[in-house]
């Protein structure tokens, strides 16, 4: 399977690359677009986006693909009226970032930065071991 091209995510000055990432469901106003073309096999999900923590809120700033119509995506086109940012207001959930240089599958990252946001807004951060990491990543997608 072809590695998937990851989220990005601006916060406290610097990028970090998103392990986890929310789905644009979670952005407060988001339309129904019809979906996305998938234009590339490293990126099944038809899109890729930057998120931004501002004042501890998550936002979504940029996001590049391509619509099932052909229109190529923007961020006017899936939150009318959200100016340069969408809010993820209905994103609760971890965000895990590697926080050093790591393979696709950052199976080299030793340390991660985990984010916990609720309803948007980051609640806490902490540092995790990247094999605690892992265990959790395969409790969770092991099958049966």
């Amino acid at each position: 399977m072809t590695a998937q091209m990851v989220e990005m995510l601006h916060y406290r000055g610097r990028e970090y690359a998103m392990w986890s990432c929310p789905s644009l469901s979670t952005l407060d106003g988001v339309i129904d677009f019809g979906g996305f073309a998938e234009t590339n096999t490293a990126l099944r999900r038809g899109y890729y986006g930057t998120w931004s923590i501002e004042e501890g809120r998550l936002f979504l700033t940029e996001i590049h693909g391509v619509l099932i119509d052909g229109r190529d995506v923007t961020l006017e086109l899936l939150v009318p009226g959200c100016g340069r940012r969408a809010f993820a207001k209905g994103f609760s959930g971890n965000l895990d970032c590697p926080l050093e240089n790591a393979d696709h599958e950052f199976r080299m990252c030793t340390k991660f930065l985990r984010l916990h946001v609720e309803r948007g807004a980051v609640v806490s951060e902490e540092e995790l071991d990247g094999d605690v990491l892992e265990r959790e990543y395969r409790e969770r997608w092991r099958p049966g």
